[in-house]
């Protein structure tokens, strides 16, 4: 055999063998399943969580994880609204203060009366939190889209600024609607609560319900 010919058969069978080894890690042909196989071992799977019906969407609201979730809500809101009274000064300073001459003795030390307006400004807080997590869950808030034409994150914005002012003021609106009648029905829940707890009594200076 003619050097040429050695060297033409050395070079062969080098690639045959590295193209066998190719194949063994996951190259082309027969291979493809063993990628797949691989793949889908390596990468978790991805089961939907969307409810389907309303007693599934019932279950998620009183899911432990959704549960917590509503609970940090309302805190945070009621955090804020809390900073936004401080701020805000003047009657909606304080949770309890000091009732006016007629409904405490001269002799005695004043009773402290509760304040509404600031735990009307709380209980707005907690509410507009807790429906705020409660429509994360109801409009899959938690999903991210992925826009079908690539464009720049600032025109995407700019685009989507004047409904997303929009959308808000609508949905305050309405969230600040739906609080004033519940409050107005069952705010005197929460207030006795903190009557009875915090021995305070009830300005008459401030209207039944506000």
């Amino acid at each position: 055999q003619t050097p040429r010919g050695r060297r033409r058969s050395l070079s062969g069978g080098l690639f045959k063998s590295w193209r066998r080894r190719w194949r063994s890690k996951g190259g082309e042909g027969g291979s493809h399943e063993s990628r797949c196989t691989r793949a889908s071992v390596a990468a978790p799977p991805v089961v939907p969580s969307i409810p389907c019906s309303r007693l599934a969407l019932i279950s998620k609201v009183i899911h432990p994880q959704q549960v917590i979730h509503s609970v940090v809500h309302a805190v945070m809101g009621m955090l804020v609204a809390w900073c936004a009274a401080v701020m805000t000064k003047g009657k909606f300073l304080f949770l309890s203060v000091p009732c006016p001459p007629s409904e405490s003795s001269a002799d005695d030390v004043p009773y402290m009366c509760l304040n509404e307006y600031h735990l009307f400004l709380l209980l707005l807080g907690a509410f507009m939190g807790y429906s705020y997590s409660l429509r994360y869950l109801v409009h899959h808030m938690n999903y991210l889209p992925f826009p079908i034409i690539q464009q720049y994150k600032y025109l995407r914005f700019r685009r989507s600024l004047p409904l997303l002012a929009k959308q808000s003021c609508v949905e305050s609106f309405y969230m600040v609607r739906n609080f004033c009648a519940a409050y107005y029905f069952f705010g005197y829940i929460p207030k006795a609560w903190i009557i009875t707890t915090m021995n305070l009594r009830i300005d008459r200076r401030v209207p039944a319900k506000i």
